[in-house]
C-alpha cells in the first residue's frame, strides 16, 4: 500500500482535483481489473481509449484516475490527476508503487528495428556463462537466472510483470510497458539479480532505472 502522493512523485502533473492524501493498494490501466483503493491509468490507445472506461473503473472501487482528460461527470470520493502523457505516467507511478525496483540492478536495453530478441539472448546467456544473476524478457521467453518463464507475443505490461520472478533482465519494451519492466525487476530483486537486458523499439524513449 501506498498514498497516491507518494507514488506521484516525479510524474509531471497538469491538474489535480481531489486529495492525493489516499492510500492506493494496486494499479490497473485494464478497467476490467480495477478493485477497491486502485489507481487506474486511462491510456488511449488506436482502437481502444481508456478515457471511455474511466465511469467502470470508478464504479469498480477506484481511489483515483490518471487520465489526459478530465471526465465531464466525476464522483466526489475520487482523485483525479490530469497528466500530459498517460503511457509515461503510468511507468513512472509503478516505479514507486513498485519501490523503484531497477535502482538496485544494472539493465542494458537493446533497440533497433530487428535483431533485438537475438541481441538480448545473446547478452543473457553471455552473462550466465560469466555467473552473473542475471535475467531477461523478450516476445519469445522470459528468464530469470535459468527458469524459463512463458511470455507472450508482446513485451509485458508492467502491472502484469509484477507476477513475474526476480532476476536482473534482458528485454524490448514500449510506452506503457516501462511499467511492467519496473516490476519485473522489483521480483528479480527478491533473487538477488545484479544485471538485466532489456530489448526496445528503436522509438522507447529510454530504460529509466
Amino acid at each position: 500500500m501506498k498514498l497516491l502522493k507518494e507514488i506521484l512523485y516525479g510524474t509531471r502533473i497538469q491538474d489535480i482535483l481531489g486529495n492525493t492524501h489516499v492510500a492506493i493498494e494496486d494499479l490497473a490501466f485494464d478497467s476490467r481489473k480495477v478493485k477497491a483503493f486502485s489507481l487506474f491509468v486511462a491510456i488511449p490507445g488506436v482502437s481502444v481509449d481508456g478515457h471511455d472506461f474511466i465511469e467502470q473503473a470508478a464504479a469498480q472501487g477506484a481511489t483515483a484516475i490518471v487520465c489526459e482528460r478530465l471526465p465531464e461527470q466525476r464522483a466526489e470520493h475520487i482523485t483525479y490527476v490530469r497528466v500530459m502523457d498517460a503511457r509515461i505516467a503510468l511507468g513512472n507511478i509503478a516505479s514507486k508503487f513498485y519501490d523503484d525496483p531497477s535502482a538496485s540492478m544494472k539493465v542494458v536495453a537493446v533497440t533497433g528495428t530487428n535483431g533485438k530478441t537475438t541481441t538480448v539472448s545473446l547478452l543473457h546467456r553471455l552473462f550466465r556463462s560469466m555467473d552473473r544473476r542475471a535475467g531477461m524478457f523478450s516476445t519469445v521467453e522470459n528468464r530469470v537466472l535459468d527458469e524459463v518463464v512463458p511470455a507472450s507475443h508482446t513485451t509485458p505490461d508492467a502491472v502484469r510483470g509484477r507476477a513475474a520472478p526476480e532476476t536482473d533482465f534482458a528485454s524490448p519494451d514500449h510506452g506503457r510497458q516501462e511499467q511492467q519492466r519496473k516490476a519485473w525487476m522489483r521480483q528479480m530483486q527478491a533473487r538477488h539479480v545484479d544485471e538485466g537486458v532489456v530489448p526496445l523499439k528503436p522509438d522507447e524513449p529510454h530504460v529509466a532505472a
